[in-house]
């Protein structure tokens, strides 16, 4: 069996998006005995992730993660990893976080660490008062 690594190295060589999504989710149907198709999630820093869906956030699986100006890796990683990663790069680069109500990026004061469930911004934080 190909381990991931190389099958990510292939992918990332080769230019053909819907034989990108083919091979990448073939192997993981034949690896993990399983997968849903490919998704898409935005990331904070304007690019974004195409994934194989295994079910969970947190399986691993293949990942296509590019940034704003549309360059891509492919990678083996959980899709909630990458997630995660991208917003704590964007607090540590603008002190902004994401609002788990509205999903609006605002400055948070109060983060400690890679806390991000449960803090709300400033509009939704009066708006739960009410």
């Amino acid at each position: 069996m190909v381990n991931a690594e190389r099958v990510c190295t292939a992918l990332n060589t080769t230019t053909n998006s819907i034989r990108q999504a083919h091979v990448a989710r073939k192997w993981v149907e034949r690896t993990h005995g399983m997968e849903h198709g490919m998704e898409w999630i935005d990331l904070p820093n304007g690019g974004g992730c195409w994934y194989v869906n295994r079910g969970d956030t947190y399986d691993a699986t293949l990942c296509k993660v590019s940034d704003s100006l549309g360059s891509f890796e492919w990678i083996e990683a959980s899709w909630g990893g990458v997630y995660e990663d991208a917003q704590q790069k964007h607090f540590d680069e603008t002190g902004e976080q994401s609002c788990c109500n509205c999903g609006v990026y605002a400055e948070c004061e109060e983060h400690s660490g890679k806390n991000w469930h449960g803090w709300a911004c400033e509009p939704c934080r009066t708006q739960e008062v009410k």
